[in-house]
């Protein structure tokens, strides 16, 4: 995996477009407008008890950006930084892992976050231990252990109806497919961009 990521032999957009929500009708994949804010999320793999983990947020309902969604740590690209350094920083300042702890093993590929207009670049790495997180509480309402055996697993795979209200009215219906993780729905961005991930591992040599 780590070779494909540094040569950039990426799974790409196949891959995404298999979590992407009916919804988004490709929004996810076409280029960003100029106005775009750049961000970067990150995936950072450690070991527990013999098996992959990488962490998972749920972000509090107060927050300005996917507020109450089940996200990856990340967030905007400061003017002097590298998605990297923002990756890094944001895992930091999230959980409180140190920069320290991280080895970045390559970019996968960027999507466009329509509903809030950034630009984000995902980000794999590795941790060199399993982390003592310290969540931020501003940031982070509760982190989700994900296994990367029942991300791989397609039984954790599935799919559900979501409603679109405007005043109290269902306006539409739309069909979002999901990552079932320990009973939550990992869904929207965060499962498109972890559909990348599924398939670079499960087709590494």
């Amino acid at each position: 995996m780590a070779h494909r990521l540094a040569a950039g032999n990426l799974p790409g957009r196949p891959a995404q477009e298999r979590f992407a929500p009916s919804l988004c009708f490709g929004r996810h994949f076409g280029s960003p407008p100029h106005d775009a804010r750049q961000a970067a999320v990150i995936m950072a793999l450690y070991q527990k008890d013999n098996e992959w983990y990488l962490p998972l947020t749920l972000r509090p309902a107060n927050m300005k950006d996917h507020a109450g969604q089940i996200c990856l740590p990340g967030g905007a690209i400061d003017a002097h930084e590298s998605p990297e350094l923002a990756a890094a920083r944001e895992l930091r300042e999230e959980l409180g892992i140190p920069e320290t702890q991280v080895q970045m093993l390559g970019r996968l590929t960027s999507l466009y976050l329509f509903v809030s207009n950034f630009w984000v670049t995902p980000l794999v790495a590795v941790l060199d231990r399993q982390p003592q997180m310290k969540p931020n509480p501003a940031e982070v309402e509760q982190i989700i252990e994900a296994p990367l055996v029942q991300l791989l697993d397609p039984t954790h795979h599935g799919e559900h109806e979501r409603k679109v209200t405007h005043q109290d009215q269902v306006r539409w219906n739309y069909v979002a497919p999901h990552i079932d993780v320990d009973g939550q729905r990992v869904w929207g961005a965060t499962a498109v961009i972890l559909g990348e991930l599924i398939e670079l591992v499960s087709t590494a040599a």
